[in-house]
């Protein structure tokens, strides 16, 4: 079985937060009053030695412009795929490992760009609402299916709502959310969320420059 790439997850997002942010030609400060992050948090993102939770991962996609598969693109992402009739598997114990104290990240197919879902197996850490985020909200729709143990919903407009491994819930971001586990051990769920992240600006991605195919005109 292949090990986890666990060891550089917070090491390729630094490289890569400062990689777009100065071919953007923005600035730590910059970067900050854009996601409310101070200067010397963002620089010890880039520095790979703090953790991001998953809403400030958000605010940093949008503070440059990307989404958040691009922020976890390795070296290997130089020859991703980016025409018509794409493709990616990750095999067992071959996804991208990213970890915060609330979550436990296992980034799958993280090799196409741009895509429209961010799937992910996240384990869920927080057992209480003292342990997790508070009630998040941005753009897009997300899903959620359980493997293993129960986890709690949190919404802005519903009661709390517990599921069991087989039960599954979709739900608009927008709306404020939170996810825990409700048993004694973490819950592990497939996590998979739009990223529809504005693209305004075109960058270089890990490796070198990013070349597109032309495209066709259809008649």
């Amino acid at each position: 079985m292949t090990t986890p790439r666990h060891h550089n997850a917070r090491a390729v997002l630094g490289h890569r937060v400062r990689e777009i942010r100065r071919h953007l030609g923005k600035t730590l400060k910059d970067i900050g009053q854009a996601t409310g992050l101070s200067k010397s948090t963002l620089s010890k993102i880039e520095n790979g030695s703090l953790s991001v939770s998953y809403d400030n991962l958000l605010k940093l996609a949008r503070a440059l412009s990307t989404d958040l598969p691009e922020l976890f693109a390795d070296g290997a992402s130089s020859n991703a795929i980016h025409a018509n009739g794409r493709r990616s598997i990750t095999r067992r114990g071959g996804a991208e490992v990213y970890e915060t104290p609330q979550y436990r990240y296992e980034l799958m197919c993280t090799d196409l760009h741009p895509r429209k879902m961010f799937p992910i197996v996240a384990t869920l850490r927080a057992h209480t609402t003292s342990r997790a985020d508070a009630l998040i909200e941005h753009s897009g729709e997300e899903f959620v299916f359980v493997l293993e143990g129960t986890a709690e919903v949190r919404s802005a407009f519903y009661s709390p709502v517990l599921l069991k491994p087989g039960d599954g819930i979709y739900f608009d971001s927008t709306m404020g959310h939170a996810l825990l586990s409700a048993g004694e051990t973490d819950a592990k769920i497939l996590w998979v969320a739009t990223s529809d992240v504005p693209r305004t600006t075109a960058f270089i991605p890990a490796g070198g420059e990013r070349k597109r195919k032309p495209r066709t005109r259809r008649t």
